[in-house]
């Protein structure tokens, strides 16, 4: 990031200053464990903790300055306290001025992408096309949320061309607020699935909540949303925003005409404004294509040539534990294991049905965040696994996923259906169950703390 001015500060946030009123800071943080010359501690307010109870020690611990809806007492010498009433709306703020202020004559597209599923790997997929053209800064991690979305604008600096902004949720009014902060120029929502309808009570009511990036796209901006998505498909002429639909059915203004999957990557082919794509990506599972579309899709809007979008693309990299493919000498596993929903979840089996090799085994988690839902989007998850006659096996592990079990049980037609309680019950038993070549995908919500499973298995090949 840039320096930014205690001037600036005061400014953007309205924040009275107790301390020294001059000076600059050349770093934010939330975390005051990371505390550092030049910093700016931010204070924030969790279901858990209070920031505010850590200020002192941040500033104690070399930054320079804090953000604080509550004064520290005492405030340490030298030390500079900004004090608001709402530290997050504050932290906002300051990251949407620090924003404009650098998109000042220059022009810095900005890409929002929201959904329930999907939207990390669209994220990655459109910061690789833009990067064929702009030095692009990308989400990174999981700052997908209220407190990561001013982070990675706050990141942003001189060689920043184009940034692409991930915005997840659990609540109404999340995206509402990050996007009001990211302000973008293209939008995309991926689909509208069941992820946190125990919050939002219902698949409308997540839609609702997805809808909530859209008044916040620049007026000459555009809207990008999947048409093979009923939900989305029924907004069309609805929204106050140009709209534009990808995927695979002949109703969209970009049709993905071919997903197959190759043994070198998956070879995807892209119709859109009379230019066709054709270009195979380092992922698997056909769904995949679904984030490869809208990814052409704001290139394109943004100036990019066909060839700067293919050599952008030709560089894409799935994140770590999404869809990630490790050979190994004894079995190949697919390390999946980053989060989990029932539409993510049948996505992931059906990418498992597809791989050859030898035998094809799913070992599933629970899914949290389901609420109501969650037995019947366990049960699903059960059924849709054994609907697959090329899924050899399935592996059920959690107290959610016994739901998951029964279901499967009785459509299992002789292959093995499995259940362990708890994943230590799993690893005692689990090297006695697999076989040489076997194909495995785990698969859970990041909770159940499959990736460290996942570890154990690759230092067992």
């Amino acid at each position: 990031m840039q320096t930014i001015s205690y001037d600036m500060i005061r400014r953007l946030t309205g924040a009275e200053v107790l301390g020294p009123a001059e000076g600059t800071v050349d770093k934010v943080l939330t975390d005051s464990r990371k505390a550092a010359e030049g910093g700016l501690f931010v204070a924030l307010k969790g279901e858990n903790f209070d920031g505010n109870d850590f200020a002192e020690k941040a500033l104690l611990s070399g930054c320079q300055a804090a953000l604080c809806s509550k004064r520290p007492d005492p405030i340490p010498e030298g030390k500079t306290v900004f004090l608001v009433p709402d530290s997050l709306k504050a932290y906002g703020s300051l990251a949407r001025g620090y924003k404009r202020q650098l998109q000042t004559g220059k022009y810095i597209p900005v890409v929002g992408v929201t959904g329930s599923v999907g939207k990390t790997s669209c994220k990655d997929m459109i910061a690789a096309a833009l990067s064929g053209k702009f030095h692009t800064l990308k989400t990174q991690g999981n700052l997908n949320n209220i407190f990561g979305v001013p982070m990675t604008l706050l990141t942003m600096d001189d060689t920043t061309q184009a940034a692409v902004i991930e915005m997840g949720m659990g609540h109404a009014g999340e995206i509402d607020f990050m996007a009001s902060l990211a302000q973008p120029d293209i939008g995309v929502i991926t689909n509208v699935g069941t992820a946190h309808i125990e919050n939002l009570g219902s698949r409308e009511g997540i839609l609702k909540a997805k809808l909530e990036i859209v008044p916040h796209i620049k007026e000459d901006g555009l809207m990008l949303a999947c048409g093979d998505d009923e939900r989305l498909y029924a907004q069309k002429g609805r929204l106050p925003r140009k709209t534009e639909y990808f995927g695979f059915g002949a109703q969209n203004d970009c049709r993905i005409l071919l997903s197959e999957q190759q043994s070198r990557g998956l070879h995807v082919v892209i119709s859109y404004r009379g230019q066709t794509f054709d270009m195979t990506l380092a992922t698997i599972g056909q769904h995949m294509a679904l984030n490869a579309a809208p990814a052409v899709m704001a290139a394109v809007n943004l100036g990019l040539s066909k060839e700067q979008i293919l050599k952008g693309m030709a560089s894409y990299q799935p994140t770590p534990h999404r869809l990630a493919l490790i050979p190994g000498d004894k079995w190949t596993v697919i390390d999946d294991t980053y989060n989990a929903n029932p539409v993510s979840m049948k996505s992931a089996l059906t990418t498992l049905s597809q791989m050859a090799g030898g035998r094809r085994i799913a070992i599933l988690g629970d899914m949290f965040e389901l609420g109501d839902y969650s037995q019947q989007g366990h049960e699903e998850v059960g059924a849709f696994a054994m609907s697959l006659a090329s899924v050899d096996g399935l592996i059920c592990v959690g107290e959610r996923s016994q739901a998951m079990y029964q279901a499967a049980l009785p459509l299992a037609k002789g292959r093995p259906v499995l259940y362990f309680k708890t994943v230590d019950d799993l690893e005692e038993n689990l090297l006695s169950i697999l076989k040489p070549d076997d194909i495995i995908l785990l698969k859970a919500s990041h909770a159940m703390g499959f990736t460290p499973l996942c570890r154990w298995l690759q230092k067992e090949v």
